[in-house]
């Protein structure tokens, strides 16, 4: 059983729900919670942030990375799809690649014409 599969166990038994449960409030397909269930497969990070928010539980624990179940910060709603993935790409990059998303970001956010399209929405 990999560390995914027993937690995710784990968490649904102290959160009286089960792996139905769990892809309904998801959008993943019910066979490929078993499968996430029973270690034949281990879910991608955009996945384990949204099994994590149905379930109530930090991603990080929920993947092995950390020690406690409690959430340390929200994560994206799982129904904010384009967020989680979103998020889930930028954890790949490496540092370096990370500080030129944020300085791109900045950039955007900085700009004269971003500051005018916020205006007009406001």
């Amino acid at each position: 059983m990999t560390e995914f599969a027993r937690r995710f166990s784990i968490a649904l038994y102290d959160k009286d729900m089960n792996q139905y449960n769990v892809a309904k409030k998801t959008g993943i397909h019910t066979a490929q919670i078993s499968q996430y269930a029973t270690g034949k497969r281990t879910p991608k990070r955009d996945k384990i942030i949204a099994i994590a928010d149905a379930l109530g539980v930090d991603p990080d624990w929920l993947g092995g990375e950390s020690d406690s179940p409690e959430k340390k910060h929200e994560t994206a709603p799982a129904a904010d799809k384009r967020t989680a993935r979103l998020l889930a790409y930028y954890e790949r990059l490496t540092e370096f690649d990370k500080g030129r998303v944020m300085a791109y970001v900045e950039g955007i956010l900085s700009s004269d014409d971003y500051a005018k399209k916020g205006e007009e929405a406001g």
